[in-house]
C-alpha cells in the first residue's frame, strides 16, 4: 500500500483534502481514506472537495448528489466549491482545470492544510504520456506526474493510485456499493483526453497497455532523477549570481554533456523569471544553448524579457544573463 494511505501518515495529519468528482476513481480514494480513519480511530478530518464548474445545467445538482454520499462516509467533510464566472473558449477543459486546482488550494490554504489527494491512476498516467508524446515533450514531461509534488508554499499534492487500473477502481466501487457518477465531458471527441482514450484502444491490440505506459513513465522519471543530480553538479561548478544577474561559465559548462547545457541554462532562467505563469518555450532554449557551444559568434539577444551576452573574460567565456530594463528613458 502506498505510504499515503497508511494510517502511520495520516495519524500525523489533523485534516487533509481530497479532490472528489464523484467519479470511481475520486469516489474510490476518499472512501479508502474514511475507512482507514475509521478503522484506526483517527481523529483526522478529511475535507472532499466538489467543485462545480457551471459547464453544465446538471452540475449543481450532481456536485449536491456527490456531496450527499460523502457526507455517509466517517471522517468525512464534504465541501462544494463552485467556479462562479466560467470562461467559454477554445481552451474550456484547461481552463476549467486551472480553475479547479486554484478553488482547492484557496480552499487549504484557508483550513490550514498542507496535503491535497489527487485520484490519478494508472490510465490517467498512461493518457499524460501519450498527450505529452503529441506535444513533443521531452524526458521530463514524459515522466507524467508524481505521485508527490510540491504544488503550492505549503501545499503538497498526493497521487496514491498511480500504480493502479481504473478498473480496479471500478470494482472496489462496486464491491462497497458506492454510486459513482460519470461525466458525460469524458466522452466527448471535440476533447483531448477522450480522443486519446480512444486511440489507447488501438495502442493496446499491440500490446501497448495502460500498464506498460506508465512503466516507461517511471522508469524516465527514474533517468530525470539523474540528469537533475548531474545537472546542480555542473550548476554548483559554473555559474555564479550576482546582484540581478546569472553568469555562467561556458568553457567550464561544456564539459558537461549538451543535454546538462540545456539544463543549466533553463534553470537559470527560471530562477530569474519565477513569476512566470508558463514555463519558457524549450525550442528558443534549445536553440540558445546550442548556439552557445557553436563556433559561430553568438549574438547579444533577449527571451523571456531576459538578455543573453556572451562576454569573454580573462579569456573565459562567460554567458551572462540579466533582466530587460523596462524603466522608461
Amino acid at each position: 500500500m502506498p505510504a499515503f494511505l497508511l494510517s502511520s501518515f495520516l495519524k500525523n495529519q489533523s485534516s487533509v483534502a481530497i479532490g472528489l468528482s464523484g467519479g470511481p476513481d475520486s469516489l474510490a480514494l476518499t472512501h479508502m481514506l474514511s475507512q482507514i480513519c475509521a478503522t484506526e480511530n483517527l481523529s483526522t478530518k478529511i475535507h472532499a472537495l466538489i467543485v462545480n464548474h457551471n459547464l453544465r445545467p446538471e452540475a449543481a445538482e450532481e456536485a449536491k448528489d456527490v456531496q450527499r454520499i460523502a457526507a455517509n462516509f466517517p471522517n468525512t467533510c464534504p465541501a462544494i466549491l463552485t467556479w462562479e464566472t466560467p470562461q467559454q473558449n477554445a481552451r474550456i477543459m484547461e481552463t476549467a482545470r486551472n480553475a479547479r486546482y486554484e478553488l482547492m488550494t484557496a480552499y487549504c490554504k484557508q483550513h490550514h492544510i498542507k496535503y491535497l489527494y489527487i485520484a490519478h491512476h494508472q490510465d490517467d498516467q498512461a493518457e499524460t504520456f501519450l498527450f505529452r508524446l503529441a506535444k513533443g515533450s521531452g524526458l521530463d514531461g514524459l515522466c507524467g506526474m508524481q505521485d508527490e509534488l510540491q504544488y503550492a508554499d505549503d501545499l503538497t499534492i498526493l497521487r496514491p493510485l498511480l500504480d493502479k487500473p481504473k478498473s480496479e477502481l471500478m470494482s472496489y466501487c462496486q464491491e462497497y456499493a458506492l454510486p459513482f457518477l460519470n461525466d458525460p465531458s469524458n466522452q466527448k471527441e471535440e476533447y483531448a483526453r477522450p480522443r486519446l482514450r480512444k486511440s489507447r484502444e488501438i495502442l493496446e491490440q499491440e500490446g501497448l497497455s495502460s500498464r506498460r505506459l506508465a512503466l516507461t513513465a517511471k522508469r524516465l522519471s527514474r533517468a530525470k532523477d539523474a540528469l537533475v543530480w548531474l545537472s546542480q553538479q555542473a550548476w554548483d561548478n559554473t555559474v555564479t549570481t550576482t546582484g540581478q544577474a546569472i553568469r555562467i561559465n561556458l568553457d567550464a559548462l561544456s564539459n558537461y554533456p549538451e543535454e546538462i547545457h540545456f539544463r543549466v541554462i533553463k534553470s537559470a532562467v527560471l530562477s530569474m523569471t519565477p513569476d512566470r505563469d508558463y514555463a519558457p518555450r524549450m525550442e528558443k532554449l534549445e536553440e540558445i544553448a546550442t548556439q552557445l557551444f557553436t563556433e559561430l559568434p553568438f549574438r547579444k539577444q533577449t527571451f523571456a524579457k531576459l538578455i543573453f551576452e556572451n562576454r569573454i573574460k580573462n579569456g573565459t567565456a562567460i554567458l551572462v544573463i540579466e533582466k530587460e530594463c523596462t524603466n522608461p528613458a
